[in-house]
């Protein structure tokens, strides 16, 4: 294997590290957001994280929408 391909796939886990770092910090802030607002309208704690799970699935849609928006738009 060359240097480049050795950089390429050292780059790839380097980003794919941070993005799971990012994720589980996404997931975990929105839970406990959700934790204190349920535990102020009383309703089961259980329910927090998958608020949270799914913030970040709805997140990673638009994220995703908005990119091929923009790449849409750069070929026109």
């Amino acid at each position: 294997m060359s240097n480049t391909e050795n950089d390429e796939k050292i780059g790839k886990a380097i980003v794919n590290i941070r993005w799971s770092i990012f994720a589980a910090k996404f997931i975990i802030v929105v839970s406990l957001i959700a934790l204190v607002i349920l535990y102020f309208l009383e309703r089961p704690f259980w329910i927090a994280p998958l608020i949270g799970v799914f913030a970040f699935i709805v997140y990673r849609l638009i994220w995703r929408l908005v990119c091929r928006f923009i790449g849409w738009a750069a070929k026109q």
